[in-house]
């Protein structure tokens, strides 16, 4: 579905693109919707870009098209972007396009729709993949009414992770608004964040590209920030700004400035305070919320994880607090019916006793003036002289009870002499049973969890991911990790810490999470891991899809952070149909490769299987020096280095 934008929602960014939108005019809910195919495209139902089969258009826009492919060779959905072919000749239209490439592919995380290719098709049409998002958008979720605080609290603090990840590669969202973040169904809500189209990104400069002139305002009028609208220059804390003005409009269902014309909504973001929250709001939320809608930048909160670190403080996505303001109202309109009932029972008790006893305590009862008040409804302003009453009237019918049964007479049977007195020997009571192992950890749990957030050091870190999973909590242990990693770098070199990391990835529940953090904290020994555990699931048809993504990883991470020898093995697994790159790799495997690479160097021997009768030699210039057989004798004499979590198990 296009998405319903109005023309001022983004402004032009210089006057050659003035007619044009700065992305794919088709909403984040497109990803997922299923509609009628148009039979006139001529891209449905073609493989294009050699892998990509496209099975149906999800929607159209000025600059392009959004497309539900699959991966021929993973079997794996994708997004899949394309430019227009028209749109191609002009430069500021592909290189806005090229930016939210270069922008969603460097961020890798879980709340973050990633970019995993791109590309240009045989007509010169530019596309890009984007992970395919099954799930609605938050604006049609906002569409049926205010939601429970618990969980828009818990939606703000996967966006501000979301933030916190892109801020931390250098790129600045610009864009952020109901219809930019998706929301999918895993048990809990999982925030997917999209469209990064307009993304100003550190060392892809705005000026060099000619995408942007001074003044110049482009967004979404109720979501800018007042530098944003003012055209000045914006950093992160323009996205914070626009994140509270979504938390806003989560609590109060509408955003804090609105009106008929941007113009309008422009000089209200600029000038005027935001209108209060509604007064059942709890008050931590309407002071975050106003600091996020501070006008000047220095006054926010500094870093999008220091919104979502205070939230977590205030476990309001878990457990609603009330206001100090309101709680002794609710307590007493609940407690005091209670009261008062017990008290009528402790005074039929005494009664009854009292008519048992002898003919002169008959006409004392529990019926006298001063305790009748405590029959009727009592007020809060009595509560404290209710509670005194019936705590009075409870000691005075214990010593009633008490003169009662020592006037009556002790059974012989009943005495018990000093010599009947078994000793603590003798009598063996029953010892407590001693604290399990679950038990202590269990305690030692609740104790780390009760510690904030904030005051949590690397030990405390370590120690909760090992709890929570040997609990089975697999998600909140790979996060524990992540932090922990964050803390201290060096924390990537502990055994254990790479198991807990390597186990995690093996769950259906983390393994995406445990998988980011091994390719983004682990260096090296990250790399080695998801390869390993690529090999080690390639045979489990239950663990299908934590291959696939293991194998998108490998393949988009190969270059960079790869050490020499695994980079040769993943070259080998994704070589060109091109001789002369395969060359080079063989060439590389004299000085770096190992036994990994053995078996796909030895399959480099075959000189037939290309051509159209498959007799043709696929690498013929292999043929002309001996460095091939050279590279196998090589690497057969390197031993493939020993896995670090293996040593830990």
């Amino acid at each position: 579905m296009p998405r319903d934008q109005a023309p001022a929602d983004r402004s032009p960014e210089s006057g050659d693109a003035a007619s044009l939108p700065t992305s794919l005019d088709v909403g984040s809910e497109n990803l997922a919707t299923t509609r009628t195919q148009p039979p006139s495209d001529p891209l449905v139902g073609q493989i294009v870009a050699a892998r990509y089969k496209v099975e149906q258009r999800l929607g159209v826009g000025g600059m392009g098209a959004v497309y539900r492919a699959v991966h021929v060779h993973m079997r794996k959905t994708v997004a899949l972007k394309v430019l227009h072919r028209q749109m191609t000749y002009i430069p500021e239209a592909v290189a806005r396009f090229e930016r939210e490439a270069v922008a969603a592919a460097r961020i890798e995380h879980p709340n973050v729709a990633a970019a995993t290719d791109f590309g240009r098709l045989d007509d010169g049409s530019f596309y890009l993949a984007l992970e395919f998002v099954e799930g609605v958008s938050l604006r049609q979720i906002m569409a049926h009414g205010l939601m429970p605080v618990p969980r828009a609290v818990g939606i703000v603090i996967q966006i501000a992770q979301a933030l916190q990840a892109a801020h931390a590669q250098g790129v600045v969202h610009r864009d952020l608004k109901p219809e930019n973040v998706m929301l999918m169904h895993r048990g809990r809500d999982l925030v997917k964040v999209l469209d990064f189209g307009i993304a100003k990104v550190s060392d892809v400069a705005d000026d060099t590209r000619h995408l942007t002139h001074a003044g110049s305002v482009f967004g979404t009028p109720d979501y800018m920030s007042p530098e944003q609208a003012a055209g000045r220059n914006v950093d992160a804390r323009s996205d914070l700004y626009t994140l509270g003005v979504l938390f806003y409009e989560l609590l109060a269902g509408e955003t804090p400035f609105s009106g008929d014309a941007p113009a309008l909504v422009l000089t209200k973001h600029l000038h005027e305070p935001p209108p209060p929250l509604p007064s059942s709001v709890d008050f931590r939320l309407v002071d975050l919320v106003k600091r996020l809608l501070a006008k000047e930048p220095d006054a926010r909160p500094q870093t999008a994880q220091a919104v979502a670190d205070e939230l977590l403080r205030t476990r309001l996505s878990v457990i609603p607090v009330r206001n100090p303001s309101t709680w002794p109202k609710k307590v007493g309109r609940v407690a005091l019916p209670i009261l008062r009932r017990t008290w009528l029972q402790i005074r039929r008790g005494v009664n009854a006793l009292l008519r048992l006893a002898e003919p002169g305590w008959r006409k004392l009862t529990l019926k006298a003036p001063w305790l009748e008040a405590l029959e009727r409804p009592v007020k809060l302003g009595s509560f404290a002289p209710a509670m005194g009453w019936l705590l009075l009237c409870a000691v005075l019918g214990l010593v009633l009870v008490g003169l009662f049964m020592r006037g009556g007479h002790e059974a012989p049977s009943a005495r018990v002499t000093p010599s009947e007195v078994a000793t603590p020997a003798a009598a063996s009571p029953a010892a407590s049973p001693a604290p399990t192992l679950e038990d202590k950890q269990q305690i030692e749990l609740t104790d780390l969890l009760a510690l904030p957030v904030y005051k949590r050091k690397l030990p405390d870190w370590l120690r909760l991911a090992e709890l929570q999973q040997a609990q089975g909590q697999w998600q909140d242990s790979t996060a524990a990790y992540r932090n922990a990693l964050q803390l201290d770098k060096d924390t990537a070199k502990n055994p254990k810490v790479l198991l807990g990391i390597r186990q995690a990835a093996e769950q259906m529940v983390s393994y995406e999470a445990a998988i980011n953090i091994a390719i983004n904290l682990l260096g090296e020994s990250g790399v080695d891991l998801i390869f390993d555990l690529w090999q080690s699931t390639r045979d489990n048809p239950k663990q299908r899809l934590i291959n696939e993504f293991a194998y998108k990883k490998l393949d988009v991470v190969r270059a960079r952070r790869a050490s020499p020898a695994l980079k040769i093995r993943l070259d080998l697994e994704f070589k060109s149909q091109d001789c002369e790159p395969v060359q080079k790799t063989v060439h590389a495997a004299l000085h770096d490769a190992d036994q990994r690479s053995v078996q796909l160097l030895e399959g480099l021997r075959k000189t037939d299987g290309c051509g159209a009768s498959k007799t043709r030699d696929c690498y013929p210039c292999l043929r002309e020096k001996p460095e091939l057989e050279d590279a196998i004798e090589a690497a057969k004499a390197r031993p493939a280095p020993e896995l670090p979590w293996a040593k830990a198990r």
